[in-house]
């Protein structure tokens, strides 16, 4: 009998070992199924009713609003057991429970492969991993072994579990949403879904919002752009499409061109990033990454490549394809710019906070400073040429714009009514322009903050924009995956970019 049971609990914890390690965020007990693998909200300590809920003190609040900045500059893990000494695991879990229930449920995306359905709330990301019958039985059974249910005796979780009751993933969620998000969680749950995952948003109609990009080769001979998983490139004084190429799984979400033009640098749903030859269009390498790629950049020596995926940035050696390091967010990073002189790297999160890093001679980040920019995402951002302003956009619809030297937000535009897509500064860096879901693309004198150009690409949303490197050009794609150049001083189409037929042949 003792022989049994001993076998018994060997399997079992084998069977926990062997789990993915995103399974077993996943599995934790109940008072930590929101706990600190899932990011931390400290920002809700700032709200007097907040810390009336969690029953903090005035000096523990402070405390903890000082440790924000800790965590900000060197990283959760270091100052774990810190956190942890200041809120119990019921304060933890309560801290969640009011970031979901203030958060608005703004996108729903299905993986077919990975059988995962992922709710985005606001700043807070929740993967509800939905398993074959069995392979959920089994996970039930070790969760029932090893980590024991523990009724929380926060205040409103009335509907926490029973002791001993499994709840399923789904059940956990809709406990902490209001009523008028459980609706909207319900209605979108029905709806069609990405099998790759939106990246950016999905409407509560349920319908996707693609993100078609575009970029100019750094002498201006080529251009970019993607429509779905496939990536295009032309040659921008004939308009001649030279390139189809489709190597991608998912949606194309974020291209680039290397420093000396010769490569072109591919992020995708599918959470791969490649290098292509910009002549052959022949596979050059292929980076993994842990989720889908939303931003990239080359350093401008053009040896390494920087791919934002989650809450991770991973950089690798492009010579040689070795991977390099990664760094780790508290939120979810959705823009990534490098400045040309390769000496500050800024990162645009999930919760409309702006991150600007200035990078030391021995390759080692530290921290120059991290503002709360935006209420929306941040969608995109872009250095000057100059690198001293640094350019913000967001879905709330404004675009801001930042001196790098001391941090100081020097011009704040209320651009669009709609969700600003994407931003970028004019070489000499007189102009910036803004693309937007409204379908325009504006351009603002950056001296003065003037709007002195409204240009309508004719699409429904307007999603990327590229200046050619000598500013005479804007390349503009959107919605209906149409790339136009346009003159910038007068606002006229110079080009309307076709795309390559199925059974096209490619150019030499």
């Amino acid at each position: 009998m003792h022989i049994k049971l001993l076998v018994a609990i060997l399997i079992g914890v084998a069977c926990f070992i062997a789990m993915p390690s995103t399974v077993l965020a996943e599995i934790s007990p109940i008072p930590g199924d929101f706990g600190w693998k899932r990011g931390v909200p400290l920002h809700l300590i700032d709200s007097e009713a907040v810390q009336a809920d969690l029953g903090l003190t005035p000096e523990s609040a402070y405390k903890i609003q000082s440790l924000r900045k800790k965590i900000q500059e060197s990283g959760l893990e270091k100052h774990l057991p810190e956190l942890n000494e200041l809120l119990n695991p019921e304060q933890q879990t309560r801290l969640h429970q009011i970031h979901l229930q203030q958060a608005k449920i703004n996108a729903l995306r299905d993986s077919a492969v990975e059988k995962e359905l992922g709710l985005t709330a606001g700043q807070h990301q929740l993967i509800l991993w939905l398993y074959e019958k069995d392979r959920r039985a089994e996970m039930d059974r070790v969760k029932r072994m090893w980590n024991p249910v523990i009724p929380s005796k926060s205040v409103n979780n009335e509907k926490a579990a029973d002791n001993g009751k499994v709840l399923s993933h789904e059940e956990k969620v809709l406990r902490v949403l209001s009523e008028e998000q459980q609706k909207a969680f319900e209605m979108l749950k029905g709806k069609p879904l990405d099998p790759s995952g939106s990246l950016h948003s999905m409407s509560l109609n349920g319908r996707i919002i693609k993100v078609p990009c575009v970029a100019f080769s750094p002498d201006g001979k080529w251009l970019t752009a993607s429509r779905e998983n496939e990536v295009g490139v032309w040659n921008t004084a004939s308009g001649e499409s030279t390139l189809s190429i489709k190597g991608h799984s998912g949606d194309v979400t974020c291209l680039t061109f290397s420093p000396d033009g010769k490569q072109i640098a591919s992020g995708s749903s599918d959470r791969t990033v490649k290098l292509w030859d910009v002549l052959s269009g022949q596979e050059v390498r292929s980076f993994n990454c842990s989720h889908a790629v939303r931003a990239m950049a080359f350093n401008p020596d053009g040896n390494l490549l920087f791919a934002a995926s989650g809450r991770v940035e991973r950089r690798w050696n492009v010579l040689d394809g070795t991977f390099g390091r990664e760094m780790h967010f508290l939120h979810d990073v959705w823009s990534l710019s490098i400045s040309s002189d390769g000496e500050q790297t800024a990162y645009g999160f999930d919760d409309g906070s702006v991150d600007l890093r200035a990078n030391a001679q021995n390759g080692k980040r530290f921290f120059f400073f991290n503002r709360k920019a935006h209420s929306g995402v941040v969608l995109s951002s872009a250095f000057s040429k100059e690198a001293d302003r640094f350019a913000t956009a967001s879905l709330d619809g404004t675009v801001k714009i930042w001196d790098t030297k001391n941090g100081d937000e020097t011009m704040s535009i209320m651009a669009h009514d709609k969700p600003i897509r994407s931003v970028a500064f004019s070489p000499d860096g007189a102009v910036l322009a803004t693309a937007s879901d409204d379908g325009t693309v504006k351009m603002w004198t950056v001296a003065n903050g003037l709007n002195y150009m409204i240009l309508n690409g004719g699409m429904d949303k307007v999603t990327c924009i590229a200046f050619s490197p000598e500013g005479t050009q804007l390349a503009v794609t959107g919605s209906d995956h149409h790339v136009q150049l346009l003159d910038t001083n007068s606002g006229h189409q110079r080009l309307s970019l076709n795309w390559r037929s199925k059974d096209a042949k490619v150019s030499e």
